[in-house]
């Protein structure tokens, strides 16, 4: 009789140690999300571009035209690293979401604009990048832009119209 009881507060431990930790990991993950969202790292950069290809972003959510970039590369070369390092803090944000490290519903309430606007200014300079380099590239951001957006309808292609 003593060994049943014994397995049944086990048990019972068990359970209650589990509820803590998936309570522990939930909190974590919204803690994790909230730094990522204050972490302006990013703001030179975007500052940066903003004002190289200010013609297309003030517009809203146009593509950047990859004659423009690529001529803005060939006239300064560290442009490729900023667009780069900007491309790339949307697909670790990206990634960290579809692996369950940063909590989505945070990201998405705070960046779902954002992410969508990024990705259809950098659009064409991204499928070139593919084409020519690593035909992986982004394809989480482009994944998580285009979900978004077929859920938030923020971008509508002004072909399709």
């Amino acid at each position: 009789m003593a060994v049943v009881v014994t397995i049944l507060y086990a048990s019972k431990q068990i359970r209650i140690n589990k509820n803590i930790h998936k309570e522990t990991l939930e909190w974590n993950r919204k803690t994790v999300t909230e730094n990522e969202l204050n972490n302006r790292h990013d703001k030179e950069i975007r500052s940066f571009l903003t004002k190289k290809f200010q013609a297309y972003v003030e517009k809203g959510i146009c593509k950047i035209p990859l004659v423009k970039i690529q001529d803005a590369i060939r006239d300064e070369i560290d442009i490729q690293l900023q667009i780069h390092s900007y491309l790339n803090r949307y697909e670790r944000i990206s990634r960290g979401i579809k692996n369950g490290l940063y909590d989505r519903a945070m990201i998405i309430s705070a960046m779902k604009y954002v992410i969508v606007k990024v990705y259809f200014n950098y659009e064409d300079y991204i499928e070139y990048r593919r084409t020519i380099a690593n035909k992986n590239s982004w394809k989480h951001f482009e994944s998580l832009a285009k979900e978004l957006n077929n859920e938030y309808k923020i971008h509508t292609d002004p072909s399709e119209e």
